[in-house]
């Protein structure tokens, strides 16, 4: 038996391996609050790919999540649909942010969110590649509902 290294809540609706399997299916951006100087908190929503225990995203360097992650690296995030029968995936964790080498992940997730990579924004998006920082976040806790047999008809 492996240890589980992602803690999840008592409280979760599903188990790690339903979490898993729920972040790797699902096509929903990822919405992730970052801490203010003035202590208040923004929500931003990313494209994401979870694996290896960890959610990667990838965010300009210019930009003002970039700009607060370096200065607090605290989070809290979500993956939930906005359409009935609601389900998601929320925790808190901190983020670690790498600059460059972007290209692949942005890659990856063209690819997963379903874009043609002829389009003008993904060659848009890969032709910033180099000034893009990855994101890993590394969930301190991660919890889950499904609502799906409550709502029912």
């Amino acid at each position: 038996m492996t240890e589980q290294s992602v803690v999840v809540k008592a409280s979760s609706q599903m188990s790690l391996a339903e979490i898993e399997d729920f972040l790797s299916n699902s096509k929903i951006p990822l919405r992730i609050s970052s801490v203010g100087s003035d202590g208040f908190p923004l929500v931003s929503s990313l494209w994401f790919l979870y694996q290896d225990d960890s959610f990667f995203c990838a965010t300009h360097k210019s930009s003002l999540l970039a700009k607060r992650f370096l200065l607090n690296s605290k989070c809290g995030f979500e993956v939930a649909a906005d359409s009935m029968p609601y389900s998601g995936v929320r925790g808190q964790g901190i983020v670690s942010m790498t600059l460059g080498n972007a290209q692949q992940l942005l890659e990856q997730l063209i690819q997963r969110y379903a874009i043609d990579p002829e389009t003008y924004l993904a060659k848009w998006l890969l032709s910033r590649s180099d000034d893009e920082y990855v994101l890993c976040i590394s969930p301190n806790w991660l919890t889950a509902w499904d609502f799906s047999s409550r709502m029912k008809k």
